[in-house]
C-alpha cells in the first residue's frame, strides 16, 4: 500500500528482504517483550551481518529499552559511520547531536536538504517509519534552531504518518508544552 505526503510516497510493507529476515524479524518482536534477553542473539546476528544496519537499528533499540545508554550512544555512531546513506542512521546520529547539542552539525549531516526526495533523489518510495524518523528529528533540528513554525511544520507531517508514535508525541510536547501543561491539570 502506498500514500502520498510532503511529494513522497510511503510504505508500509517491509523494508527488508533476504534469508535473514525471519531471523530478524523474530528478534525484533522479541525486544519489545524482553529486551534484556534478545540483545545477545541481536548481537550475534550484527556481528553475522555487520553489513545489515537494520540489526545494529533494532540493538541500539534494545539497549534504550535497557537503560543501557551508553551502549546505545556508541551504536548509533559506529552504525552511523559504517552506513552513511543508511537513512536510520542518519535520523539516529543527528538525535544524537542534537541531545549533545551540535545542532549546527546537524545541517552538514544531511548535506542542508530538509527534504527527503532532495536527500535521496533517486528513491521514489520510504518507508512511513524513515519518514516519520525524517519529520520528527527535522522538528526537533528546527526547533533548536529557533525555527518554531518550520518545526510545526515537520511535526504535522509526522502526525499524518504516526500520530501515536512516542518521538511524535515526545515533538508535540516539546512544542505545544502549554497544551501538556493544560491536560495535566484538567485529567
Amino acid at each position: 500500500m502506498l500514500i502520498q505526503i510532503a511529494d513522497i510516497e510511503m510504505t508500509y510493507d517491509p523494508i527488508l528482504t533476504g534469508k535473514e529476515i525471519p531471523e530478524f524479524l523474530k528478534l525484533r518482536e522479541e525486544v519489545f517483550k524482553n529486551p534484556k534477553a534478545s540483545i545477545p542473539a541481536l548481537t550475534a546476528l550484527k556481528d553475522q551481518h555487520p553489513d545489515f544496519p537494520e540489526i545494529a537499528n533494532v540493538l541500539t533499540f534494545a539497549h534504550i529499552q535497557c537503560r543501557e545508554f551508553l551502549k546505545a550512544e556508541k551504536l548509533i555512531q559506529e552504525t552511523y559511520e559504517r552506513n552513511p546513506d543508511y537513512l536510520f542512521a542518519k535520523i539516529n546520529y543527528a538525535d544524537q547531536l542534537l541531545r549533545k547539542g551540535k545542532k549546527k552539525e546537524v545541517a552538514a549531516l544531511f548535506n542542508d536538504r530538509f527534504d527527503l526526495k532532495a536527500l535521496y533523489p533517486d528513491r521514489k518510495v520510504f518507508h512511513y517509519s524513515e519518514a516519520r524518523g525524517f519529520f520528527v528529528v527535522m522538528g526537533f533540528y528546527h526547533l533548536a534552531m529557533k525555527q518554531k513554525a518550520k518545526a510545526e511544520d515537520y511535526y504535522h507531517l509526522a502526525m499524518k504518518v504516526d500520530p501515536c508514535h512516542l518521538s511524535v508525541i515526545a515533538l508535540e510536547k516539546k512544542l505545544f508544552s502549554y497544551r501538556w501543561k493544560w491536560f495535566k491539570i484538567f485529567s
